[in-house]
């Protein structure tokens, strides 16, 4: 269901379900750290006129897990390596010593308060403009999908997870290795492009599975004989995102309030001849590796769920720390949900996608299962978004 802030105005409201329908299903993962052009105003950062309290709603493993993570990344830069931060750049040795800064104020402070207190003291808070230049932030969420497939061809199974076409050029301008524009997802997946040579990684129900593979851009795999195979981003075409979400609301074919992911699987599930029209019209194709563990964003570390967001990193910090107030489910006993409440908690800049685009955008990593599912389908609120800079002498 799209969320509405109340009060807002019938321009407010046309505005945010636009904006809701340009980036549903379309955050395909993995992508490469973008190059540094941000599309950002000339005043960026907003101002705040008293401290922000910066409570954390969630548990101190999951905390240290992620914080581990971008430390991880920010030690494998080089220390001159430039990285966005709003309308000017930080080097990677700033943001090491961020990193640094809070896992030492995280280990020396007793209570949530105590670390509040130190956190204000020792580090600049800079609030996002938001889509608004007011610090509204749309809020989505993704996770990783599961699904049941196959290691070879079948009846049961006979639409293809590929892997990386050794002549798809190393960039995401939609050209082979020759300087030809690559192949589109009609011609891969109706007119077989691919077929034969080999690249097939493992083998799946239907096209609509592989698509919402694809804008997930990881997941789990369930083969028949129980044992889960993990796959994960590892190129795609190059060819821009088309909503497809936003195709059959212009068509009139799926209410605003029906539009999630769980009613585009029922929208396909209820008119299977609908899915060759629909999903053609996307020409962006993913191709994926095997992976062992967890999914990983775009820096090549392990996603935290809750913890981990994906960002535009032209605009922000690859690997920051940053701090978010937005809102969460409340689920009742069979794992629906009743409502929302707000939330505040640190996170860490992990991941991008290919339709979180500008500073008004956040997409939250729910981890996997039923619950996740449901959350990352349904995610689409306002909030705001503030990054941690340690303060320099």
């Amino acid at each position: 269901m799209v969320y509405v802030p109340p009060g807002a105005t019938a321009w407010q409201r046309w505005t945010m379900c636009c904006l809701i329908l340009l980036s549903l299903f379309g955050c395909q993962r993995g992508v490469p750290p973008p190059a540094l052009s941000p599309p950002v105003p000339p005043a960026f950062w907003l101002s705040r006129t008293g401290p922000l309290p910066l409570l954390d709603d969630l548990d101190q493993e999951s905390l240290r897990q992620a914080l581990q993570r971008s430390l991880e990344y920010a030690r494998r830069l080089p220390p001159d390596r430039p990285l966005a931060f709003g309308d000017t750049q930080i080097p990677a040795s700033r943001l090491l010593q961020t990193l640094e800064a809070f896992q030492q104020a995280l280990s020396l402070s007793p209570t949530p308060e105590a670390l509040q207190r130190t956190l204000q003291e020792r580090f600049e808070v800079v609030q996002s403009p938001g889509r608004d230049a007011q610090g509204d932030v749309l809020f989505t969420g993704y996770y990783e999908i599961e699904l049941e497939g196959s290691p070879v061809a079948s009846v049961q199974f006979p639409y293809p997870v590929y892997k990386r076409p050794p002549d798809l050029a190393d960039t995401e301008a939609a050209r082979s290795a020759s300087g030809r524009v690559y192949y589109t997802r009609r011609e891969i997946d109706v007119e077989g492009r691919l077929r034969g040579r080999g690249l097939e990684l493992y083998w799946l129900r239907n096209p609509v599975d592989g698509f919402f593979l694809h804008v997930q851009g990881s997941g789990q795999i369930r083969l028949p004989d129980g044992r889960i195979q993990r796959v994960s981003y590892a190129a795609s075409n190059g060819h821009p995102y088309t909503s497809i979400g936003r195709i059959l609301l212009d068509e009139g074919r799926i209410p605003r309030a029906a539009m999630s992911l769980q009613g585009l699987r029922r929208y396909f599930r209820e008119r299977p001849e609908e899915v060759t029209r629909v999903l053609y019209q996307n020409a962006r194709y993913v191709f994926f590796r095997p992976v062992a563990h967890a999914p990983q964003g775009n820096l090549g570390v392990t996603l935290v769920p809750g913890r981990s967001i994906a960002t535009d990193q032209r605009v922000f910090p690859a690997g920051g720390v940053a701090f978010v107030q937005m809102q969460q489910p409340v689920w009742n006993a069979e794992g629906t949900i009743l409502t929302w409440k707000p939330a505040t908690r640190f996170v860490f800049n992990h991941d991008t996608g290919s339709a979180i685009t500008g500073p008004g955008r956040v997409d939250l990593f729910w981890g996997n299962g039923a619950k996740a599912e449901v959350a990352a389908g349904h995610m689409q609120h306002s909030g705001q978004l503030f990054f941690l800079l340690k303060r320099t002498p």
